[in-house]
């Protein structure tokens, strides 16, 4: 990854996971890039994320890095995201914009 900042932050998420706002939730996600993919995985009460794609995801987010940060600190809106062609979207909506919110991010 050339941005070593991002990859701080994607290596972080899991600490920022809130476990109780999941619930009994059972997903792998796929944060696409471009040029590198990243697999987000979450269990009841756990997190995990690793470098790599996942062949069969619940959901594919892809979009820019800096639009990535921006939508998991909150500074952009997922569904603007998507209707402004800034976030590509393979899976359900709704559980994208549920994702988002299960992590306490500055």
């Amino acid at each position: 990854m050339q941005n070593a900042a991002m990859q701080a932050f994607l290596e972080s998420i899991p600490d920022r996971f809130q476990a109780d706002a999941a619930g009994d939730l059972n997903i792998t996600a796929v944060l696409d890039l471009g040029e590198e993919c990243w697999t987000l995985r979450i269990q009841p009460g756990t997190c995990s994320i690793h470098e790599g794609d996942d062949p069969a995801p619940d959901l594919r987010l892809t979009t820019r890095e800096e639009d990535l940060l921006r939508l998991f600190k909150r500074e952009l809106n997922p569904l603007l995201a998507y209707t402004m062609g800034k976030l590509r979207l393979e899976g359900d909506i709704q559980l994208a914009m549920q994702l988002i919110q299960l992590f306490d991010l500055p």
